[in-house]
């Protein structure tokens, strides 16, 4: 029996038994700024991701029929596509009656009018969605948690859709708030509306499995695949053990290994892509600590064309390892919570990286036009905005004072466009053959 502690399917109970049937768990061991996870755990990391690239080889498409093809751009010739942080229209939280009952009153796209602009402008969104989408109230976590994420299913697929979400990831630390069943109504909800999910699932090989489409922009093709995975963190193993293992359910696990080994799998499946590591990994209102630095090094070594994380609810730093683009934490999309900004002295901002694929020549240019926007409530009154000229420029100076000279500092005046003030950032293309384990160097800049 895997489960030391569990939510029952359907039932709401706790269950009982030995911590994953033969004990041989494997040993988390606080680093200097992160954990490293040894023994069976990381084999079984390992051969997950052999079990993956084993089932893509065999089922061809099967992966990118799951989420339908990329749409021929209606406009201009460029395909945008916008990547959002953690996203919660917070339904518990007016529960609780930390936030006032109107916040979650009337239709969920209200909240987010002040993104509108940018909205209109993208084809489509991939956002983390740090909920569970289930009508169940109990949860057996209620005395170890001390925040529960269940959201509306009608209402929160309404705001979804008005969004614009085409695939969420569930890879992130809420989305086993009700267990087992919580996961399995969440997972329903979501293919019954026809929005793709990865980063969970009903079993380790699903959680594993990458969100992919293929299509072309301007009769040139295009495989996008982006790969979700929470880090590993000692409380949701042992206590919520929230991680899919085996033929059980819950998030996909990144350890240092596994998650090196996933990218650089699908990289050899897949050499044509453009791979996006999309992780859940920091700390709450702070800036990137040394684990989010060496696997984002390790991700981008091995294969990632760009990593954008969140789980911290604030913008962290950015650089450019190895010629690629590290978004260490984009922070949130659309959540309403209270927030902590003010009690943790951190910046009220995040961002909305949208990936621009366009034509020139015979070849396909990517870049991101990262959008800050303003994302603490207490500031918004629960409206979430792009910046204003002055705010995207103090962001720039932020970025900048942390970065080296590798970046040029052009790189962080901000442009306008249709969708609001941005950051342009160049996206370079793999060229040549898969990476292997220790080839590539390092080019820090922040």
């Amino acid at each position: 029996m895997k489960r030391s502690l569990s939510c029952g399917r359907g039932t709401g109970l706790v269950g009982s038994g030995p911590a994953h049937g033969d004990g041989a768990r494997a040993s988390a061991l606080d680093g200097a700024g992160g954990r490293a996870v040894q023994g069976s755990r990381a084999r079984r990391a390992v051969a997950v991701v052999l079990s993956v690239v084993c089932l893509l080889a065999l089922v061809g498409r099967g992966a990118e029929a799951r989420s339908g093809p990329i749409a021929e751009p209606s406009r201009d010739g460029l395909l945008r596509v916008l990547f959002a942080g953690d996203t919660y229209f917070g339904e518990s939280y007016v529960d609780a009656l930390m936030v006032d009952p109107g916040v979650t009153a009337g239709e969920y796209s209200r909240g987010f009018a002040g993104l509108q602009p940018l909205l209109e402008d993208v084809d489509f969104t991939i956002l983390n969605a740090e909920m569970v989408l289930t009508e169940r109230r109990g949860s057996c976590f209620g005395d170890d948690k001390d925040y529960l994420h269940r959201a509306d299913p009608v209402k929160t697929i309404h705001g979804l859709r008005a969004l614009r979400v085409a695939a969420v990831s569930l890879a992130n630390n809420h989305v086993f708030d009700y267990g087992e069943g919580g996961l399995a109504d969440c997972l329903r909800i979501l293919g019954q509306a026809g929005i793709a999910s990865f980063g969970a699932g009903d079993d380790e090989v699903s959680a594993a499995l990458p969100w992919c489409r293929r299509g072309s922009v301007e009769g040139l093709p295009l495989r996008l695949v982006v790969v979700a995975g929470y880090v590993y963190r000692e409380r949701y193993d042992r206590v919520y053990d929230a991680y899919a293992e085996g033929r059980d359910e819950g998030v996909n696990l990144w350890t240092p290994t596994g998650a090196v080994e996933q990218v650089r799998r699908l990289r050899v499946a897949m050499p044509d892509a453009l791979l996006v590591a999309f992780p859940h990994w920091g700390r709450n209102y702070e800036w990137e600590d040394a684990e989010q630095e060496r696997l984002a090094d390790a991700m981008i070594g091995a294969g990632a064309d760009v990593v954008l994380g969140h789980g911290s609810h604030t913008l962290q730093g950015i650089e450019c390892r190895q010629g690629k683009w590290v978004l260490y934490s984009i922070g949130n999309g659309v959540f309403n919570s209270p927030g902590q900004y003010d009690e943790r002295d951190a910046w009220p901002f995040s961002m909305l990286p949208t990936l621009i694929a366009r034509r020139q020549g015979n070849d396909l240019v990517f870049s991101l036009r990262a959008y800050p926007i303003l994302s603490d409530n207490r500031l918004t009154r629960f409206r979430p905005r792009l910046s204003t000229q002055r705010e995207a420029a103090y962001v720039g100076a932020v970025i900048a004072a942390r970065c080296d000279a590798d970046v040029h500092p052009r790189t962080w005046v901000p442009r306008l466009d249709e969708g609001g003030w941005h950051f342009e950032l160049p996206i370079a293309r793999r060229e040549g053959p898969a990476p292997t384990p220790g080839n590539g160097g390092r080019r820090r800049a922040m």
